[in-house]
């Protein structure tokens, strides 16, 4: 069931929605083999869906020129995909951290046996109040992550505090594409995030805005919604088939371990995300930062 409007999700929500839906990711999203919980980017020679969620990466450690010199924070890592692959690809440092255990663990996992364990290393914090040094990271790297938190202006701050002078924010992220919604589009954007475990999507202009404000510069996005749509459409197509077959198995008074509320909302969210998309509700953008040196 939906979370009703003005409901606040709290970060054991938040891991609760991750740990249940884990077996989802790796049906449908390939999570043992690609180690990915986002969107991925169909563009330039991206043939299939792997190499989607590989290009996502890739270009975004191309727009923040991580190199071997680098330490990174990757804020809401996941099961550590993107830890490993900045890891292996330029053979910088990395920290991941999230909110969930059971993530770490798989994340510590993935990282050994890609033979990174000594340059990617995993935590369990908050990203908007983690503890860290001033001054620690010459790179902030976060995924698909930043929805998640009540308020992101925390995060900007936090993250402009632990960045060293000249370090670099980079992100890519879904943003409210309007200021303001009529109720429909309120209850599309609602039934997506609120399933996701998501409270709402920053707005695209106050975010840029609010990390001017705090001390950033070279601020700049990029619109990369054309990209994503293939992965949408999936998303659909997935949820659609899984909401029908759990409609089948209810109808015949059966019950399955895997019909949790969670699962179930993950489904009804990945129906609502595409229309969201389709309809100019939200966008899925690249943003970039930088903390003057």
């Amino acid at each position: 069931m939906a979370l009703k409007k003005n409901d606040i999700i709290s970060p054991d929500e938040i891991v609760n929605y991750y740990d249940d839906t884990i077996s989802q990711y790796k049906r449908i999203w390939k999570l043992n083999d690609n180690m990915a919980m986002h969107y991925g980017f169909w563009m330039d020679e991206v043939k299939n869906f792997d190499q989607a969620l590989q290009k996502q990466n890739e270009v975004l450690v191309r727009h923040a020129a991580i190199t071997d010199k680098d330490y990174v924070l990757d804020a809401g890592c996941g099961v550590g995909g993107s830890s490993v692959y900045m890891a292996r690809h330029t053979g910088c440092r990395v920290k991941g951290i999230t909110l969930s255990k059971k993530q770490i663990g798989v994340a510590t996992e993935n990282a050994k046996k890609h033979g990174v364990s000594d340059l990617a290393s995993f935590e369990v914090k908050d990203f908007t109040k983690t503890g860290f040094p001033d001054n620690t990271f010459d790179v902030i790297w976060a995924v698909e992550a930043v929805c998640h938190a009540p308020d992101k202006r925390n995060f900007i701050h936090e993250a402009f505090r632990i960045l060293k002078p000249g370090g670099r924010l980079i992100m890519s992220d879904g943003f409210s594409a309007k200021a303001s919604y009529t109720e429909e589009e309120t209850e599309i954007l609602n039934n997506w995030l609120h399933n996701w475990a998501v409270p709402d999507l920053a707005y695209l202009k106050a975010f840029l805005e609010e990390l001017e404000q705090t001390g950033f510069t070279k601020v700049e996005s990029k619109d990369m919604t054309p990209y994503v749509m293939r992965s949408a459409k999936k998303m659909k197509f997935w949820a659609k088939l899984g909401l029908f077959h759990n409609k089948t198995i209810r109808a015949l008074g059966l019950k399955r371990s895997y019909d949790t509320e969670a699962k179930r909302g993950n489904m009804i969210g990945s129906l609502y995300q595409y229309p969201a998309l389709v309809q100019g509700l939200s966008k899925h953008c690249i943003v970039y930062a930088e903390k003057l040196a």
